[in-house]
């Protein structure tokens, strides 16, 4: 069953790059990563546990390396945004990362 949340982001190609959730008492870092070398973005979201009161005010291109932990990795093409990919994102669509 889809459970949409809201979500910050920075970066956008097609849909959000670097996204942020808040899930209950936990941050979650979504990062599609631009590569110089392939002149793309990755098609994998790397997904991070940020630690509580992470500031987000700035910029976010060294945000990972705050990161608690690791969470694992889901293509980009398995995440479902809301029609603007802008808004929401269904937290189901993240699978086993989350639990």
């Amino acid at each position: 069953m889809p459970h949409w949340v809201g979500f910050e982001y920075r970066d956008f190609f097609d849909v959000p790059r670097s996204i942020v959730l808040s899930l209950e008492d936990r941050l979650v870092l979504l990062e599609s990563a631009f590569s110089d070398a392939d002149s793309d973005y990755s098609e994998h979201y790397q997904l991070y546990l940020l630690p509580p009161g992470t500031d987000l005010s700035g910029s976010w291109s060294d945000l990972a390396t705050s990161a608690i932990r690791r969470l694992g990795a889901i293509p980009v093409s398995h995440v479902q945004f809301d029609p603007s990919r802008r808004r929401l994102l269904n937290v189901s669509s993240l699978g086993p990362l989350l639990r």
